[in-house]
């Protein structure tokens, strides 16, 4: 199966060019399925630095016949992200991206592959049910207006709050993932290295912005 009629399929060179296209297509994409976007130019440059991602290989644009970006597909095993525009939707380029990234991760050597779709699009859910895809796990997006200010912690009986400020605490906060198995938003373990490099070391660790719950001694 190949592209619609008129769409040109070229891999991505890692320009600044090509990140804002995809990052202008992405933006369409999930304000037309969502009613908003949080996607940032930086999110597009993360991805195609993550290691051992090859853009000759793993990233696709797709054009129209005018040249403006109407698809994207990026892979890097187990994730995969297909976005085709709204307007150019129906068409079949979503299927074929999917196949794009499939083989990718077969060639890759990924036993399983995993996208991911707002809940209740039906119309991006059903192509990826007949194609042997099944939910996994399902995440929620929770807010709340910062100008209203939130009532007073109250914590349970015979516990306490404590500041994250030292290496102690980050100690506690890796044996407590440790204990509680805990998961990635992949489903997979959580890979605890990683994790204290991402959010616990130097100055990506705010300590105003964290606190430990602790039991009274």
């Amino acid at each position: 199966m190949g592209p619609p009629a008129g769409v040109r399929l070229h891999h991505p060179a890692g320009s600044d060019e090509d990140a804002v296209a995809v990052l202008v297509l992405t933006t369409a994409c999930q304000v037309a399925d969502t009613g908003r976007s949080d996607r940032e130019l930086a999110d597009v440059i993360e991805d195609w630095d993550r290691p051992g991602a090859d853009l000759a290989r793993d990233a696709w644009i797709a054009e129209d016949g005018s040249g403006e970006t109407i698809g994207y597909a990026f892979v890097a095993p187990p994730q995969a992200e297909v976005r085709v525009h709204p307007r150019a939707r129906g068409r079949g380029l979503g299927s074929h991206l999917r196949q794009l990234v499939e083989a990718r991760a077969l060639e890759r050597g990924a036993g399983e592959l995993q996208q991911s779709v707002a809940a209740g699009d039906r119309a991006a859910e059903r192509p990826l049910e007949l194609a042997g895809y099944r939910p996994v796990w399902h995440t929620w997006r929770l807010e709340r207006p910062l100008d209203v200010a939130p009532e007073p912690a109250s914590w349970p009986s015979g516990v306490t709050d404590a500041a994250l400020e030292d290496d102690g605490g980050v100690a506690q906060v890796l044996a407590l993932l440790e204990r509680s198995d805990a998961r990635g938003p992949d489903g997979d373990p959580l890979a605890l290295d990683v994790f204290h490099a991402e959010h616990l070391e130097g100055e990506r660790l705010d300590s105003g912005l964290c606190v430990l719950a602790c039991r009274r001694d």
